[in-house]
């Protein structure tokens, strides 16, 4: 009978360093994320959020879970052409919350 092995992913912890490049990476817009919280805000209060993020990543690397909160999307639509009529001129398109972007980032 063959064994079926498991295979287990191990991350390092983030470093001080490694997150402040992921932050410093996101893109600089007000656009808001499904929390109403922009990239921007994120980066000029880079400092202050540093330490608690930094303990909140390394955590959902140690349990090997994901926040619920992070995993939370808001679908809208955008035009394809510029008349549109019909639903399928309609591109769906996915926005992540900022916090889950700097997380998945700090995984890779």
């Amino acid at each position: 009978m063959p064994r079926h092995r498991t295979l287990e992913l191990v991350f390092e912890p983030v470093t001080t360093s490694v997150l402040f490049d992921l932050i410093k990476s996101l893109p600089n817009k007000y656009t808001e994320d499904p929390d109403g919280l922009p990239c921007k805000i994120i980066d000029r209060a880079k400092d202050v959020l540093m330490e608690p993020l930094q303990y909140l990543i390394n955590l959902s690397f140690e349990q090997g879970k994901v926040p619920y909160q992070l995993k939370q999307t808001k679908v809208t639509y955008i035009q394809k052409k510029a008349n549109f009529c019909e639903i399928n001129d309609l591109r769906p398109v996915s926005i992540n919350s900022v916090l889950s972007k700097i997380n998945e980032k700090a995984a890779h």
